[in-house]
């Protein structure tokens, strides 16, 4: 069985949705005549203990009259994102490369921390289906500062919420709802549960070779999430120039017109863009306004240990910020 080959961008989800389920599910789906790039290894992914990243995040929000009036300006909080691979761990006699990953937000005084377990070989890339809120047993307390586990930007969004008191009861309740929205499909793993249960389940988050057209199941159960490959694409950032494919997530999670889209390289994650939209009354004016929120993540240094295949172009980009 295979995933059908479809032109999914400016498609709705649920068409979508009903294609995937009628055609069937394989990793290996290719259309004929597209150049197939080299095939990646079990190495692709830099999975070594020590190797660090930094990334500029962002949550920007925009509020949009309907009635032809001006556009206010977006209103951006930034936060700056470091993950580390801190050791590994052992589940259902697999084991996994634990990453610590801290959040500092500019406009908050707290830090917020998750942990993710992941595991490669040559079929793909993969996490453990655990609470990314829950440490691993080596860790006895919350290091000096965190004190609270964190969902990346949605933390950020969070801040923005309590900080605007201003907001209508309809407003702030599209912002909450986009909030979690893109929590769930962008922090894969569950967000409760036990990580002491012996089964385990995984989550394929890259499958192997990598190429424009390729489709796999990232998760079936309680939401599917899909992944198509759109493109091979060289991004500048402010780590410098780096080769990455350029990923789409699809989820019964998003509407017709939002999206997320990640980029993955041998140097690692590299960008990730999520963006929401919702049409809603605001409950204080009557207007009708169109709500976008849009999540960033940018990679702008690295630290990869021992030996692997990143290779980063310099260039002359300063950081985003």
């Amino acid at each position: 069985m295979r995933f059908p080959q479809i032109d999914h961008r400016g498609v709705p989800w649920p068409v979508v949705f009903a294609l995937l389920v009628l055609g069937g599910c394989s990793d290996d789906s290719f259309i004929p005549g597209v150049r197939e790039l080299p095939k990646q290894q079990a190495d692709f992914f830099p999975l070594v203990t020590g190797s660090e990243w930094t990334y500029d995040e962002s949550f920007s929000v925009r509020i949009i009259p309907m009635d032809g009036s001006p556009e206010p300006p977006p209103e951006v909080l930034y936060a700056e994102g470091r993950r580390r691979l801190t050791g590994t761990e052992t589940f259902s006699g697999r084991e996994y490369t634990v990453e610590h990953r801290i959040l500092f937000a500019d406009s908050a005084p707290d830090t917020f921390e998750t942990w993710s377990r992941y595991r490669q070989d040559a079929t793909g890339l993969y996490v453990a289906d655990l609470p990314i809120s829950q440490p691993p047993a080596s860790v006895h307390r919350n290091p000096p500062g965190a004190v609270a586990a964190g969902y990346g930007a949605r933390c950020l969004g969070q801040t923005y919420l309590a900080k605007k008191r201003d907001l209508s009861a309809s407003v702030r309740a599209v912002l909450r709802e986009h909030i979690d929205r893109g929590r769930r499909l962008s922090e894969l793993p569950t967000l409760s549960g036990d990580s002491n249960d012996p089964a385990v389940e995984e989550l394929k988050l890259l499958a192997y070779p990598l190429r424009p057209t390729a489709q796999w199941t990232v998760r079936a159960q309680p939401k599917l999430v899909v992944a198509f490959v759109e493109s091979e694409d060289t991004l500048n950032l402010a780590a410098g120039q780096l080769e990455a494919y350029r990923i789409r997530f699809e989820s019964e999670l998003l509407d017709e017109a939002d999206f997320e889209l990640r980029w993955y390289g041998t140097c690692g994650g590299l960008r990730t863009v999520t963006h929401l939209e919702t049409m809603a009354t605001d409950s204080s004016t009557g207007e009708v306004v169109l709500i976008i929120t849009e999540e960033i993540e940018e990679l702008v240094a690295l630290q990869i240990t021992g030996s692997s295949r990143c290779s980063v172009t310099p260039n002359q980009l300063a950081p985003s910020r």
